[in-house]
């Protein structure tokens, strides 16, 4: 296949370009479709089975061999430095307190005193400091 220069144009040129190619690839998606239905017509005409039976033949293959696999994806999961349910209270005054992953996201003054970029290491330090006797 050749390869193309589209440095050239424009982005409202190649958005276009980008239109007719989709459009291009439909069509000749739908005419490689009917020239297998065709040829698998044929081929069944061939070896006298009906329609209806290659349809549900084809049917029944689709489900076992057929599946797609899941979407790998790189998630990242950072560890928590707080106790689930362990009470935490602000130092700065009677706010009111916090228990670890139990009532809603993290108050106000709790992610004041404990940056989301320390080390899980050093927020489980922080995090100890303000629980609950």
């Amino acid at each position: 296949m050749d390869t193309f220069d589209f440095s050239h144009l424009s982005v409202a040129d190649l958005d276009k370009l980008a239109n007719k190619v989709k459009d291009l690839a439909k069509v000749k998606r739908d005419e490689d479709l009917k020239s297998l239905v065709t040829e698998f017509l044929k081929k069944a005409n061939d070896l006298n089975v009906s329609e209806i039976d290659l349809i549900n033949e084809i049917k029944s293959r689709k489900s076992v061999s057929v599946t797609k696999t899941p979407k790998k994806t790189n998630v990242i999961v950072k560890p928590k430095s707080w106790v689930y349910g362990a009470t935490y209270c602000d130092p700065n005054g009677p706010g009111k307190p916090w228990i670890g992953g139990t009532n809603g996201p993290k108050p106000p003054w709790l992610l004041k005193l404990i940056p989301g970029s320390l080390t899980p290491e050093e927020a489980t330090a922080e995090y100890s400091k303000l629980l609950k006797s």
